[in-house]
């Protein structure tokens, strides 16, 4: 048997292995070259060129492993630094962009919205089941923030249960045209909660992504 045949061999055996592995890192690559080396044609030994050309492949492998793994931690280090950050925000009052509305013990809650331009405007309130339960006729609103109140009670009259509801702002200028009305959730940051590297923010029983908060009060309760 010649000596090209066992190098042949050699070969195939390895990159069988590696491609078991389906992915081929740095320690993979060095003994893929190693291998390569040992079982060489003494007849016909790698080219310099090629063998430095093999070598500065092993080096770009390697400078890109350790990019990665620098890239990786500097995520982590950023992640925990928003999460400490956004720790602050526990006890404060805040504005979200969201439909959420929440109606505590009370029977009352307030819907806090921003028109584009002056508006007739009616508030849609949906339960959790996606059922409408009542309908605000709010009249003409001028545009920027606006804030009414819900007394908790249904389109007949009876008091709602207490928790989570949904509005949708309908708003029409004085032409009959689609006015842009952007939803606020207004309340107290009560906690935080961690899912699989994403942070949310408890504003009273809603989840909201921090990236939708504009408001932050000065303050704690």
């Amino acid at each position: 048997m010649s000596v090209s045949s066992v190098s042949s061999n050699a070969s195939t055996a390895y990159s069988a292995d590696v491609y078991t592995n389906s992915a081929l890192d740095k320690e993979d690559f060095l003994e893929l070259l190693v291998t390569q080396l040992q079982y060489q044609d003494p007849l016909e030994p790698v080219q310099n060129t090629e063998f430095v050309a093999q070598l500065a492949q092993f080096s770009s492998l390697e400078q890109l492993t350790n990019i990665n793994s620098t890239l990786d931690n500097n995520t982590t280090v950023t992640q925990s630094m928003n999460n400490t950050m956004l720790s602050s925000l526990i006890g404060r009052d805040v504005k979200a962009s969201s439909n959420a509305v929440n109606l505590n013990s009370d029977s009352s809650t307030t819907i806090s919205f921003n028109l584009s331009e002056d508006a007739d405007v009616y508030v849609e309130l949906y339960n959790e089941d996606g059922d409408l339960v009542r309908t605000l006729s709010c009249g003409e609103i001028n545009s920027g923030l606006n804030e009414i109140e819900w007394d908790g009670k249904s389109s007949s009259g009876a008091n709602l249960e207490e928790g989570q509801y949904f509005c949708n702002i309908v708003a029409k200028n004085a032409g009959g045209d689609s006015v842009s009305a952007t939803p606020l959730l207004k309340g107290t940051v009560t906690g935080l909660r961690f899912d699989s590297g994403t942070t949310y923010v408890i504003i009273d029983n809603a989840e909201i992504d921090p990236s939708l908060i504009y408001y932050i009060s000065e303050d704690f309760n």
